[in-house]
């Protein structure tokens, strides 16, 4: 191994078995394995981030780095590398054979206290089954979308159009094409959903008759009741390294 191999971080959790040979398949392809997973400061010298199942993901996505990361062992709208695949992706990593694409993210707020970030989507969806509630959508730049009774709202990039969201009918968005807002189990007819620009989308409760539940990338936040505001501004990229090996298309 040279002086100029490069670092990888690599992030796991117990959804990875053996994280010890992990560190081996990286040193293998002829990079440098370096554990991420503390809550320090991120080493300077890092290339690139190894994130091994949604978990890892997750937690580095809130992190922000400044570096790419290679998600393997995930279904979540990105390019994701099949475990099975991970040498041949590293050693692409070593030869400069990869490309990235930006994933765009969002701050979660609460009155404006900050929770998380998202790089998925944001889910607001009443907390006891069968009870809807009413939701005031607001837009930076449209302004007022609509005000609407339903189980919930999803807030997703294009990323997380892929998911929940598309559970609900809401429409598959390409890279860079803005965020789409999907009500779930609308109660009226006409079940609109739209695409905006990546930009501050906000959500206010309008009824009291449950608690809706927060979720970020899955992850429960907390709840809210009557006129609590959740706003969702955008919050940097998250670059993901795409090789030969990842799987492009999450459908």
């Amino acid at each position: 191994m040279t002086e100029d191999a490069p670092v990888l971080g690599v992030s796991a959790t117990a959804e990875t078995p053996d994280r010890e040979q992990l560190g081996t398949v990286i040193e293998a392809a002829g990079a440098v394995p370096c554990a991420v997973d503390s809550p320090a400061e991120l080493p300077e010298d890092l290339a690139a981030i190894v994130t091994v199942g949604p978990s890892a993901l997750r937690a580095i996505a809130r992190r922000q780095p400044a570096v790419p990361v290679l998600p393997v062992g995930v279904d979540c709208g990105l390019p994701s590398v099949p475990r099975a695949d991970l040498a041949a992706a590293v050693e692409a990593i070593v030869a400069n054979d990869t490309t990235e694409q930006e994933a765009p993210m969002l701050e979660v707020a609460v009155d404006d206290e900050v929770y998380a970030t998202a790089f998925r989507e944001v889910t607001m969806i009443t907390a006891e089954p069968a009870r809807i509630s009413e939701f005031a959508i607001e837009h930076e730049r449209a302004g007022a979308l609509d005000t609407v009774r339903a189980d919930g709202v999803v807030i997703a990039t294009p990323a997380g159009s892929y998911t929940y969201a598309a559970a609900g009918d809401g429409p598959l968005l390409e890279p860079g094409t803005g965020l789409a807002i999907v009500p779930v189990a609308p109660f009226r007819t006409d079940r609109d959903r739209w695409v905006v620009p990546h930009e501050r989308v906000s959500v206010c409760v309008q009824r009291d008759e449950a608690d809706v539940t927060v979720e970020a990338d899955g992850a429960v936040l907390t709840t809210v009741g009557r006129d609590v505001e959740v706003s969702l501004t955008p919050a940097g990229k998250l670059g993901v390294l795409v090789v030969e090996e990842s799987v492009r298309d999450p459908r």
